[in-house]
């Protein structure tokens, strides 16, 4: 029988982002929110935001190589707050959402050619 797969819900991103913080491991999170944990790793991965600095300038910071593992984001790290020379990435659950949110609508609205592409199109 084939899995039936559904977009995560605003409450268990909301569920991902409190636990993230709370330094819970991620099977903890899945097992909280009854999803696998790979698929709790890649939406933390395809959604977490680079903050930038205030002033809007790129300082050509490197990653923190703790961004490489689980949480990937710096929401739960001890020195996040602190002077980091690193690149900051956090999980927000209201910008994954509103994120996937762009994604099902871009994906639904299919092909729209243009007038005048159509026209050559039955030509």
């Amino acid at each position: 029988m084939p899995r039936k797969y559904k977009q995560i819900s605003k409450d268990k991103r909301d569920t991902i982002q409190s636990m993230i913080v709370s330094a819970y491991k991620l099977k903890e999170i899945a097992e909280a929110i009854r999803l696998d944990p790979t698929s709790v790793s890649k939406e933390i991965k395809r959604n977490r935001t680079k903050l930038t600095p205030k002033d809007g300038r790129d300082r050509g910071y490197k990653d923190c190589k703790r961004l490489n593992r689980y949480p990937y984001v710096c929401n739960g790290c001890s020195h996040r707050y602190n002077l980091c020379g690193f690149n900051k990435y956090v999980y927000k659950a209201n910008d994954a959402q509103r994120k996937a949110n762009i994604k099902l609508v871009i994906s639904r609205r299919g092909l729209m050619p243009q007038m005048k592409n159509l026209k050559s199109l039955t030509a």
